[in-house]
């Protein structure tokens, strides 16, 4: 896949799943043995599974999420973005967590 394309994933990562709390895509866009880092987690997460595990746990107490993405920048394969949670919403249904896994 070209880098265009790649940004084309990223997006709709941030619009489809974190705007909409919704982990649907996950079978779609990762693999099962996949490799996240996220910069607010020391750790690196392995496999689909486990990131839907942290995915939901950080998304699921919140009703609503906002992101603004300022910037991506792809090269073959990898992309990296710069953006933001601009807003949550809603009562918080249960803890919040800021690392992903503990």
């Amino acid at each position: 896949m070209d880098s265009a394309a790649n940004k084309a994933i990223a997006r709709r990562y941030f619009s489809e799943m974190v705007d909409k709390r919704s982990d649907k895509l996950l079978e779609e866009l990762w693999t099962e043995d996949c490799v996240v880092h996220r910069q607010e987690v020391y750790a690196i997460i392995k496999g689909r599974e486990t990131f839907r595990q942290a995915f939901n746990r950080v998304v699921g107490p919140y009703s609503e999420f906002g992101t603004t993405i300022h910037d991506l920048a792809a090269e073959n394969d990898p992309v990296c973005a710069a953006s933001r949670i601009g807003w949550c919403t809603g009562a918080v249904t249960g803890r919040a967590d800021s690392e992903l896994m503990r």
